[in-house]
């Protein structure tokens, strides 16, 4: 949706167009918020939305895949994988 919006506000499909009409988008939808900072990532914290984060475990063997992020619907604590400890804020 986000794209599709920001394809029409370009009138193009010229990369730096869109890449400039993203950088525009403050979105909100029933999910949350949708903005992007400078560097052209997207806005992180409680209101914006960036997408659901996944870990791999491997419990017993098998390996499954785990949502970490948003809290609100976290399947375990994401672990650091440098130091195989849980993180800390």
């Amino acid at each position: 949706m986000v794209l599709a919006q920001a394809i029409k506000r370009a009138g193009s499909l010229e990369p730096d167009a869109v890449a400039n009409a993203l950088m525009k988008t403050d979105w909100s939808g029933v999910g949350g918020r949708r903005a992007f900072e400078s560097n052209h990532n997207p806005k992180v914290g409680l209101e914006y939305i960036c997408g659901t984060v996944y870990q791999v475990f491997v419990e017993g063997g098998a390996i499954k895949y785990k949502v970490v992020w948003p809290p609100s619907i976290a399947e375990a604590s994401p672990i650091n994988p440098a130091t195989g400890t849980v993180f800390k804020k």
